[in-house]
């Protein structure tokens, strides 16, 4: 049997749906399923042929940015394919879909009860991207969650992510407004979280600060972030499953399923409780400046890169380094060459996009990468 998958063209870097389709790929070989992916320009042409001869045309859509859903869905629907679309939060679009997705609402008003609940009165809302659906998702979680706690819920608290560090400078010029912050995602929290100390706040002793997603950097960031954790790979493998029993039951129409997400306590906000626990927004303002056009969070996505494409032996070789030893010393210390520690450090620089060891050990210096000290 097929499965048919149309992937919103994003880089490398843009996780969040890598990581959805890693999971599709990963339950599409589990269940034996032949997985055959189309870009934009396939969709009239191709799938029209291939998923009509399937015993029920379905085909499952991912991507972040509420244009290219909605057009997508608008196709699908004109060559009446049925769309199964995964995504971080069902939005509700023109079109008539099946969806895996977050109950990410549901975990945004959980955070914000969570922080209430540790005292914090006074709850700023981070870096918005008016054009992802997640973020408006969070946005909707955040607003109905702070009224429930009966927090204010001043539409001034709510940072409009154009340029980050515009965004962070506006935050920084009105901090002592505020005990928390939540950020729409983790890259943005960590970035934020050293931005801030950077000028002498201290965290979470002046304000705690969480996350929210599945950033590997997270692993390796000190202080440990506290965050709302979304298993992006299990999501894709949801979808997988929900196809499949769509398609043993044909009788059956439009289906949704729905994950949760889990809270995971960490340093930047130390919580008490964990208990468990409508915004309108227009959708289609002009969207804030993506994330690889964005200079200053650059360098946290070449984190995310050099954390993904790293082993215990490459972090090690790198902690050594940043202490200055010689291509020898870390050789020995790790029992491999000297040719290997140099292939090892060439690679990542090739990978991750560094231009020399320098800009590399800097940046993992600032952000207290792969060591304790």
């Amino acid at each position: 049997m097929h499965l048919h998958l149309l992937c919103e063209p994003v880089e490398p870097s843009a996780y969040w749906v890598t990581d959805m389709v890693n999971g599709i790929v990963r339950e599409s070989i589990k269940k034996g399923l032949d997985l055959v992916t189309y870009t934009d320009g396939q969709v009239q042409e191709k799938l029209f042929s291939d998923a009509q001869s399937s015993e029920r045309p379905i085909a499952l859509v991912t991507g972040y940015s509420l244009g290219w859903i909605d057009e997508t869905l608008r196709k699908l629907s004109g060559i009446q394919v049925e769309p199964l679309l995964v995504s971080v939060y069902q939005h509700t679009f023109r079109y008539e879909y099946s969806s895996v997705s977050f109950n990410t609402v549901k975990a945004m008003q959980t955070l914000i009860r969570t922080l209430s609940d540790a005292g914090k009165k006074s709850i700023a809302f981070f870096a918005l991207h008016k054009d992802t659906v997640g973020d408006l998702a969070k946005l909707r979680g955040y607003t109905s969650g702070m009224r429930s706690c009966g927090l204010n819920t001043d539409p001034s608290n709510i940072y409009v992510r154009r340029k980050t560090m515009d965004c962070g400078a506006q935050l920084l010029s009105d901090i002592r407004h505020y005990d928390a912050i939540v950020c729409t995602n983790d890259l943005l929290a960590i970035w934020l979280i050293r931005y801030l100390q950077k000028h002498g706040i201290r965290i979470p002793e002046d304000i705690s600060v969480t996350g929210f997603g599945n950033w590997s950097t997270v692993e390796h960031f000190c202080p440990r972030l506290t965050r709302m954790y979304t298993d992006l790979e299990e999501l894709g493998c949801q979808a997988v499953r929900l196809h499949q029993y769509m398609q043993y039951n044909p009788r059956i129409g439009h289906c949704a399923s729905m994950l949760e997400c889990q809270l995971q306590p960490g340093e930047t906000a130390p919580i008490c409780s964990q208990r468990p626990a409508d915004l309108s927004v227009k959708p289609y303002e002009t969207a804030s400046l993506h994330y690889t056009a964005d200079e200053d969070i650059l360098s946290v996505l070449k984190l995310e890169d050099l954390v993904r494409n790293t082993d215990e032996t490459d972090r090690l070789i790198l902690s050594l380094l940043l202490r200055n030893e010689t291509f020898f010393s870390v050789a020995e210390a790790v029992s491999v060459s000297e040719s290997t520690v140099k292939y090892r450090l060439k690679r990542l620089l090739k990978i991750c996009g560094f231009r020399d060891r320098q800009e590399l050990l800097q940046l993992i210096s600032a952000y207290h990468m792969f060591t304790k000290e």
